[in-house]
């Protein structure tokens, strides 16, 4: 399977420096997450994305659970007007307001993308694939913990 970057990674895959400082934290966390999705595919065989070992589900179907690229990338120059004030603000869903804030369902977003890429990681496992990640990448570079602008 081959990947392209989005528009905010840079051509080695690393988060664009313009990207990491003017978007809300938060952003740049999931921006980071989604490297690290397309870390734990890297090099992945067509032939071994659509093996289910059960009761997982096979890779394919985890990538595209995820609405990978397509979506994801049409979500970016949204991503990047959000303000803390915006992510306060609560769902609105049919009409009505929801429980959730929209920071809530970012951060589920994320956090869902970590479940997959433990997933995936250890079907690559059962497979035999050999030189996978073994822990978060360079999170201290590529999206490093920064305060929220005042």
């Amino acid at each position: 399977m081959k990947y392209q970057d989005a528009a905010w990674l840079s051509t080695d895959g690393i988060p664009r420096k313009d990207h990491v400082s003017m978007n809300h934290p938060l952003v740049s966390q999931l921006r980071f997450t989604r490297s690290e999705f397309l870390r734990a595919v890297k090099g992945v065989a067509d032939d071994d994305a659509r093996q289910r070992i059960l009761p997982m589900n096979c890779i394919s179907w985890n990538i595209g659970h995820l609405a990978w690229h397509t979506i994801t990338s049409a979500a970016d120059p949204w991503l990047d007007t959000l303000t803390s004030a915006r992510l306060q603000k609560h769902v609105i869903s049919n009409g009505r307001q929801i429980a959730p804030t929209c920071g809530n369902l970012l951060q589920r977003v994320i956090y869902h993308y970590w479940y997959h890429i433990g997933e995936n990681l250890a079907i690559r496992q059962q497979l035999g694939h050999t030189h996978l990640p073994q822990f978060v990448g360079a999170i201290d570079s590529k999206a490093p913990y920064r305060p929220e602008k005042s």
